[in-house]
C-alpha cells in the first residue's frame, strides 16, 4: 500500500504542479493517487487537523457547506490542485470574498443599515419590490450604545428568549439578525456553529418622540404634591457589587413624569426624575410586578420621604418597600398561598403526636 503520512501535508510547499504528490511521502508515480475524502474533510472539520493553520482555513472557505457542494461525492471526491499559479488565484478569491463578507458586517453593525433597503452588498432577495401607496413608515433614529454592547452576557440571555424581527440568510450561510428589546435595537450575526455574534445595539427614537417630551426634557418637573398613578418594580443583572442583580422601582406620577428609586451595593440611595436612558434600562430588565395607585394621599413627598429603618434594608428589600409603600401591596414578591408552612405544621403537631403513639402500641 502507498503511505500517505497527511501529518506532514502542507498545501504551501507543494512539489510538482498539478499533482498532490508535494510534501506528502509518495512514490513518484502516486502524483494522481485520490485521496480518500472521508481522511480529507475529517481533517478540515477536526480541531487535531494534520493541515497547517493557513492552509485549513483556505480550505473550509472553499469547500464552506453553504457554497460547496463537494462534501456530497464520497469516494469520488478529488482535492483540488496543488500547483502555485492555481493555489495564488484561489487565495485571492477567498480573500475577495472575505473582504465581501467583511464589509457586510460592518455596513449592517452601522446606522446606515435597514431592513427595508439593505443596500447592494446584501442579496437583491432581500429588498421588497412592493411599494404601498399612503404616507412611508416613519423615520426611526438610531443612537450607537457602545456601553450596551460591551455587556456581552447580559444580551445574550435576553436574546435568548427574543424572536428576531429580522432574519436573513446570506450565500455562505451567515445569519444576520436584529432583534427588538423595547426602546432597543440588537443587531447580530449567527454562523454555521449556531453561536450569536452581537456587533452593535441602537436606542431607537421616532421622529414623533423627538419632537415630544421624550424623557422629561421638555416636560416640567414633578412637584411634591403630584400623585403618584402607577408604580413598576423591575430587576436586571447587577452590573456592579456582590449581588447577581439589581432592584429599581419605577413611580409615574399624574402630570407624566417618570421617577426612579433605587438603592445602590455602596448603600447610596437614589432618586431620579426622568432619568435619561430610562426606557433602554428597561428594555434590558425584567418587570416583577406593576400595580396602579389609587389609594389617598400617595404623592411624589410621602414616597420621597425616607421611611423608618430604610437604611438598614438591602437593595433589594429596599426595592420591595418602595414599590409596596406604593402600591399597598406586600413587600415581598411571592408569597406561600394560605399559611405558612411553620403554622401548618405546628398546628398539626397534636395530630402527628397521636399518630405516634397510636402506632407505638402493642400489637399494632
Amino acid at each position: 500500500g502507498v503511505d500517505l503520512n497527511l501529518d506532514k501535508f502542507n498545501l504551501s510547499s507543494t512539489g510538482e504542479a498539478g499533482t498532490w504528490a508535494g510534501s506528502v511521502q509518495a512514490p513518484a508515480e502516486a502524483k494522481n493517487i485520490t485521496i480518500s475524502s472521508e481522511a480529507f474533510l475529517s481533517n478540515l472539520n477536526s480541531s487535531a487537523s494534520v493541515f497547517h493553520a493557513e492552509d485549513k482555513k483556505l480550505l473550509s472557505a472553499v469547500f464552506n457547506p453553504s457554497l460547496c457542494d463537494r462534501r456530497s461525492e464520497g469516494d469520488l471526491f478529488v482535492p483540488p490542485p496543488t500547483n502555485t499559479p492555481y493555489l495564488s488565484r484561489l487565495r485571492t478569491l477567498v480573500k475577495e470574498e472575505t473582504k465581501i463578507q467583511e464589509q457586510r458586517k460592518a455596513y449592517f453593525f452601522s446606522s446606515k443599515f435597514a431592513t427595508d433597503n439593505v443596500g447592494p452588498l446584501f442579496p437583491m432577495s432581500w429588498t421588497s419590490t412592493i411599494e404601498f401607496g399612503g404616507e412611508k413608515a416613519e423615520k426611526a433614529s438610531l443612537l450607537l450604545r457602545e456601553d450596551l454592547a460591551a455587556e456581552e452576557g447580559m444580551l445574550q440571555q435576553a436574546l435568548e428568549s427574543a424572536v428576531p424581527t429580522f432574519h436573513k440568510v446570506t450565500e455562505d450561510g451567515l445569519a444576520f439578525l436584529v432583534y427588538r428589546l423595547g426602546s432597543l435595537e440588537v443587531r447580530a450575526t449567527q454562523g454555521q456553529s449556531g453561536k450569536k455574534s452581537i456587533g452593535a445595539v441602537f436606542s431607537v427614537t421616532s421622529s414623533t418622540q423627538r419632537g415630544s417630551s421624550t424623557g422629561g426634557r421638555d416636560r416640567p418637573s414633578a412637584k411634591e404634591t403630584d400623585k403618584i398613578v402607577k408604580v413598576t418594580e423591575y430587576v436586571e443583572k447587577s452590573q456592579q457589587g456582590a449581588s447577581n442583580f439589581q432592584y429599581y422601582v419605577v413611580f409615574h406620577t399624574e402630570g407624566g413624569n417618570l421617577i426612579l428609586t433605587e438603592k445602590l451595593a455602596d448603600g447610596a440611595v437614589v432618586w431620579k426624575e426622568d432619568p435619561e436612558g430610562l426606557e433602554d434600562r428597561n428594555s434590558l430588565a425584567k418587570v416583577l410586578r406593576s400595580a396602579g395607585c389609587n389609594r389617598p394621599g400617595i404623592t411624589v413627598f410621602s414616597l420621597k420621604s425616607p421611611e423608618a429603618g430604610s437604611a438598614s434594608l438591602s437593595p433589594k428589600h429596599f426595592a420591595h418597600s418602595a414599590f409596596s409603600r406604593a402600591s399597598g401591596e406586600p413587600r415581598e414578591v411571592m408569597q406561600r398561598q394560605g399559611r405558612p408552612r411553620g403554622k401548618m405544621m405546628a398546628d398539626k403537631a397534636p395530630e402527628l403526636v397521636m399518630r405516634m403513639r397510636m402506632m407505638s402500641r402493642p400489637g399494632r
